[in-house]
């Protein structure tokens, strides 16, 4: 059964990311909060779709929940990803959507 109706219940704007270095994103306070963050790559993706980006900071978890790993992926190469913070099989994850 798919979907069969839609409500829009408004037409607010999505909300600014946070910006916040990777390192610090390893961290509750941000979990579900809406982020932004640069960083180079420093693991390419697993069999899950999960690959790490560092700023300087601290490794973060980048998923491929929301959209897919870059084809062009390598190693030491800058992305700026943004999505949703949340946390998952004891590691948080950047859920990337840009």
């Amino acid at each position: 059964m798919g979907i069969t109706d839609i409500t829009v219940q408004g037409t607010a704007a999505v909300p600014t990311a946070a910006v916040v270095s990777t390192g610090d994103l390893n961290d509750e306070q941000w979990e579900s909060v809406y982020v932004a963050t640069t960083g180079d790559v420093t693991a390419l993706a697993n069999t899950y779709g999960e690959w790490l980006i560092n700023d300087g900071t601290g490794d973060v978890q980048v998923d491929d929940y929301d959209l897919a790993v870059p084809a062009d992926l390598a190693l030491g190469q800058t992305w700026m990803v943004e999505g949703p913070l949340t946390y998952a099989y004891n590691a948080f994850e950047l859920r990337a959507m840009v």
